[in-house]
């Protein structure tokens, strides 16, 4: 696997959605182990993907700057998420791998500490917030409207009867006339004092997922902290 860099594009923009929400919860400066040594490495990815050189430092304060920008709004209003990122976080309390197939799709792997349970995670996108609107209601993208839907999968075979969730969303979204559907698969683990978020996110206006290559992933990713930490 080699290692390329990731244009600040609608990939890294995914990535940092995964980052907000991997980081929720976080108020420990670090566990026992970096989380940076508890991500997947090159040779642990799918065949095809290659990582890719972005500093955590540009992930974390794009991060920043949107969650602190607001400018939507979503139905039920409870169902968004405010806070996500205490404003003293630091790189070295996330571990982040980010791993792109080409123009297919976008492979990221986040561990960070946390104290946040699976029974949280699992009732911000079901119920009342499996399906949610959002609209942009200020910035170069105000109008844009979409509607969010969750539905709740099974874990891969090999984290069976684990304290995993794995979900996939489809969102469709609404500007100028024009409708477009994206499609992502996540999965969170609660490892110790670890939270484990693997995302599969297809690229190119494609909603191909590969449940194969994201079940190894995830699989390996809660392995790998189960194992380290």
């Amino acid at each position: 696997m080699t290692k390329r860099s990731l244009r600040l594009s609608g990939g890294l923009i995914g990535v940092v959605a995964v980052l907000a929400l991997a980081a929720c919860g976080s108020d420990d400066a670090s566990g026992p182990v970096m989380p940076q040594d508890l991500v997947l490495s090159a040779d642990e990815l799918p065949a095809g993907f290659d990582v890719q050189d972005v500093p955590k430092d540009q992930i974390i304060e794009l991060a920043k700057q949107t969650a602190a920008s607001g400018g939507s709004a979503v139905t039920p209003a409870s169902c968004k998420q405010s806070g996500v990122l205490p404003d003293d976080l630091t790189a070295d309390q996330l571990g982040i791998t980010i791993a792109q197939q080409g123009t297919a799709a976008t492979l990221t792997d986040v561990v960070s500490v946390s104290d946040r349970d699976i029974a949280s995670f699992r009732a911000a996108v079901t119920g009342k917030c499996a399906t949610v609107k959002r609209k942009v209601t200020r910035g170069p993208m105000a109008g844009l409207q979409a509607t969010v839907t969750t539905k709740v999968l099974d874990a891969p075979a090999a984290l069976a009867g684990e304290d995993v969730l794995v979900y996939q969303q489809t969102s469709t979204a609404r500007s100028s006339g024009q409708k477009v559907v994206t499609k992502t698969l996540s999965g969170v683990a609660k490892v110790g004092d670890y939270v484990v978020r693997v995302e599969y996110a297809p690229m190119a206006g494609s909603n191909a997922i590969d449940r194969t290559a994201f079940d190894e992933s995830f699989a390996r990713a809660v392995d790998k902290v189960a194992e380290k930490a």
